[in-house]
């Protein structure tokens, strides 16, 4: 079936004027003579109705690439013209017919001009390409064709006001891509055919398909509204509020999101407000939220600013940072559930090991080098070993191992440490095959440094952290760059785990996996090919990943990034700089006018690519979000000037001997009810027009 059909009907007949007596010429004769101008004047340049000049553009070239809502710059200008559309649909038989023909003269002339030697001419080339593409679609019914003419006429009080709107004009409409004429000596023309009479007296008429002529009207609605969502901002022009709900199934086939932006544009800005309304709006109401089994988040930062810590406050989330001296473990060797009915749970034994190997080359390998073949072999014997062999803890007389394929014998108190598995290369002889000492030896050397050295407590016992809490961050800064990967890459590890356990306890709710810098992940291939497993499997266990990058190049270079860009549903791309756009044109096939946008576009402004639209938003947040996530310096010094200049805050720096104990800080609200009034300032107005769908079409 057409998008779109017009079905053109006759015009009534106009019944004769009533003959008026002679002897009253002062009557008028008819309807038409009461509204009917007093006097016209036809000039090459205009036509002047009653002393008001008037004048016509056509347009004459449409761009190949058409975004629905592409018009709207043109129409929200505010100029004084008229914008008219004469669609004439043409029949499924001539349409056909029209198309073979063009197939056949422009396919010979192809080949006329290669047998020739010639080179192809590039715009036969593309009149083939259309014709052959369309062809099909017309003859199942999904396409019609059009004879579109598009004009205007633009009024203004004098001549040369005239000359300055028409300048306007036909800029307004260049920086779509489309070309325009001035209706020179064809100016009644051009008046009668933008008058609703359906008369075509220019003659400059465009073909297109119903795809085409459904994103070139510019008052098409745009729905963008999914249950269960949240406020991601409102439409630039329309101010139209856009809700997405990331975990809605259809349309979107997973929860990831991929946000690109240089530095300062409002990239971790946009992620804290995605966690925020995530946590405040998902699962509201339901039982999942009342057993507080509601949504979780889960935030990766490396920043040493520690820009989370103020909205992990707010939700009352948990913080960790970790390095040296933090109390919080992550046992690597944790088991991920066994569940038959799953594929990728039937032997977890197995598959984790293999998950391990990443995280030894993450430990063990040189800093730009990988381990040798020789070396994973041993590891994984190693880690096999370390599974299958008990250990008795010296201190407490625990005993930990034991596993084999059954999994009965997978208890989580029994779960193996780091330790043991350097037990395992110093003891080779009594537990491994024989092997290559001198890589025992080293391999041990350099595993004893997480065990034995600075790092022992940090990887050398069991797991003593949950994911209960609503919002849970992991800062990395104090691990040092060198170790950044494999903080990263434990964690994503660790959260990977806890969400596939729920699933198999039936506790499972909608998470979502916040990574921000994702460049830090793939530095290392090892991390990059974990998050791409995360990116790929994660619906399967109601599980989203939310990443963010400086740049598209630092994903889109790498084989990982571009997998974890191409199974998320919705990207958002932010001001950046034209190097970076020219990768981003490539990626997610850009119009001109979208790259327009994203290079003039200041912070707070965002092209969103989510569910076939593709919509710029101005993203909106609330003076207690703004409050809470903006970083910039001058606000960060705003509010500890605040802060220090706060009675409760000055007691507690004055001397130990003076020092009074402050007053006790009020209870702080839930999270219902700090959320309860989120959006009442974002309200949109009730009188704000309809926005234009963001199907992104193609003019053929």
């Amino acid at each position: 079936m057409p998008l779109l059909t017009i079905r053109r009907q006759r015009r009534p007949a106009v019944p004769r004027p009533t003959v008026v007596p002679i002897d009253a010429p002062f009557l008028p004769r008819t309807i038409l003579d009461q509204i009917a101008p007093t006097d016209v004047e036809v000039r090459p340049e205009a036509l002047v109705v009653e002393n008001l000049p008037a004048a016509g553009l056509a347009v004459t070239e449409l761009p190949r690439t058409v975004v629905p809502g592409w018009l709207r710059p043109v129409c929200g200008r505010g100029l004084p013209f008229d914008l008219t559309f004469l669609i004439r649909p043409i029949s499924a038989v001539t349409a056909q017919r029209f198309l073979d023909r063009q197939v056949t003269v422009h396919g010979s002339a192809q080949r006329f001009g290669a047998g020739r030697g010639r080179i192809n001419d590039t715009a036969q080339d593309t009149a083939l390409e259309d014709a052959a593409s369309l062809r099909m679609p017309i003859q199942r019914g999904q396409e019609q064709l059009f004879r579109v003419g598009i004009y205007s006429l633009v009024r203004a009080t004098s001549a040369s006001a005239l000359d300055g709107l028409l300048r306007q004009a036909r800029e307004s409409f260049s920086r779509v891509g489309i070309h325009t004429r001035e209706t020179r000596f064809q100016q009644l023309q051009a008046f009668r055919s933008c008058l609703p009479q359906l008369t075509d007296e220019l003659g400059d008429e465009h073909y297109l398909h119903t795809s085409g002529l459904t994103a070139l009207l510019p008052w098409s609605a745009v729905h963008l509204w999914m249950p269960g969502g949240f406020l991601w901002g409102l439409v630039s022009g329309t101010r139209t509020p856009i809700v997405i709900n990331l975990f809605s199934n259809p349309p979107l086939t997973d929860a990831n999101v991929a946000v690109f932006a240089r530095v300062r544009q409002g990239k971790s800005f946009l992620l804290k407000l995605i966690a925020r309304r995530f946590l405040a709006t998902h699962g509201a109401g339901t039982r999942a939220a009342e057993e507080s089994r509601g949504a979780r988040c889960v935030v990766v930062d490396a920043e040493v600013k520690q820009e989370y810590r103020p909205l992990c406050d707010d939700v009352g989330g948990q913080y960790i940072r970790l390095g040296p001296g933090c109390p919080v473990r992550i046992n690597p060797f944790d088991l991920p559930p066994f569940d038959p009915t799953d594929d990728d749970l039937r032997d977890p034994l197995r598959d984790h090991i293999a998950n391990l190997q990443r995280l030894m080359q993450l430990l063990l390998a040189d800093r730009g080098h990988t381990l040798t073949g020789e070396e994973i072999a041993i590891l994984d014997l190693a880690l096999a070993a370390t599974y299958a062999n008990e250990w008795r803890d010296e201190v407490t007389g625990e005993v930990r191992g034991g596993y084999t394929t059954d999994s009965r014998t997978h208890r989580s108190e029994r779960t193996p440490l780091l330790a043991d598995l350097l037990q395992v290369l110093r003891l080779a002889q009594k537990y491994l095959p024989p092997v290559n000492r001198d890589l025992l030896k080293s391999l041990a050397t350099r595993l004893a440094r997480y065990v034995e050295g600075s790092l022992a407590d940090f990887f050398g016992e069991p797991t003593n952290v949950s994911l209960d809490a609503r919002l849970t961050v992991f800062n990395v800064s104090a691990l040092g760059e060198e170790l950044w990967p494999i903080g990263l890459h434990l964690i994503e590890q660790f959260v990977w785990t806890q969400v596939r356990w729920h699933h198999v306890q039936g506790l499972e709710e909608p998470c979502l996996l916040v990574v921000d810098e994702l460049w830090l992940t793939l530095r290392s291939a090892e991390g990059g090919a974990f998050l791409e497993t995360v990116a790929r499997k994660g619906p399967k266990y109601w599980l989203g990943l939310a990443v963010a990058s400086q740049e598209p190049a630092d994903c889109l270079n790498s084989p990982h990034g571009l997998a974890i860009v191409h199974n998320s549903s919705t990207h958002v791309l932010l001001a950046t700089d034209r190097g970076a756009l020219r990768v981003a044109t490539t990626a997610f096939d850009l119009a001109p006018t979208e790259v327009q946008l994203l290079e003039s576009a200041v912070p707070g402004q965002a092209l969103v690519l989510c569910a076939g639209e593709r919509l710029f938003l101005d993203i909106v947040a609330s003076p207690a979000e703004q409050e809470l996530f903006d970083t910039r310096p001058s606000e960060q010094a705003q509010r500890n000037r605040e802060r220090r200049r706060d009675p409760a805050h000055q007691a507690l720096v004055v001397p130990a001997a003076a020092a009074v104990l402050p007053a006790a800080a009020p209870s702080r609200p839930s999270l219902t009810e700090r959320s309860w009034h989120l959006f009442d300032d974002l309200e949109p107005d009730d009188d704000a027009p309809i926005p234009l769908p963001t199907w992104r079409g193609r003019h053929q």
